[in-house]
């Protein structure tokens, strides 16, 4: 098996890095390491010198894994919010992306969309794809499903910043 990771990427003519926090595996409260793969970055608007406060992530996969991806969600937001909230730097919009591997309503995915004061916004709910896939997997081998569609990947945001189109998945 490969191991999984995360990835920020954004425009460098647009955006440039202000600080960058990277996860770190941390013991969780069943004394299991809780494997944080997680990135925290600001970045600082060049034209108008807003910040943009961003956290992407990748939790526990497995149908089992639910207990484990929330105490990896709460764990981020705690740690998240600690470094979002800057007086200096106050963010102009906030973002909580990743591979949440957990439908939405799971306890992770609701965990996050609170994670703001007056919560976060699902950006493939606002653009009106919220049943869509955002992985595609072929499965082989016993008791396995074949080709599986889900839509476990999440693209959270604050009211400060407005999808403005989805791209076309393949089919």
């Amino acid at each position: 098996k490969l191991p999984d990771g995360v990835a920020l990427f954004w425009k460098r003519d647009r955006l440039e890095l202000d600080e960058c926090v990277l996860g770190v595996n941390v013991d969780g409260d069943d004394g299991k390491v809780l494997k944080r793969k997680r990135i925290f970055a600001r970045l600082k608007a060049l034209d108008t010198g807003a910040f943009v406060v961003l956290a992407t992530t990748h939790l526990k996969s497995g149908k089992s894994g639910g207990a484990r991806r929330a105490l990896q969600s709460e764990s981020l937001v705690a740690d998240f919010k600690q470094f979002a909230q800057s007086e200096e730097k106050p963010a102009s919009a906030v973002f909580i992306t990743g591979d949440f591997n957990a439908p939405r309503g799971e306890r992770c995915h609701d965990v996050l969309l609170s994670a703001w004061g007056s919560g976060l916004s699902d950006a493939y709910a606002d653009a009106g794809h919220a049943s869509d896939f955002t992985t595609f997997k072929n499965r082989t081998g016993d008791y396995k499903a074949g080709e599986v569609k889900h839509a476990i990947d999440h693209l959270l945001h604050t009211a400060g910043a407005v999808p403005l189109a989805v791209l076309s998945l393949p089919q």
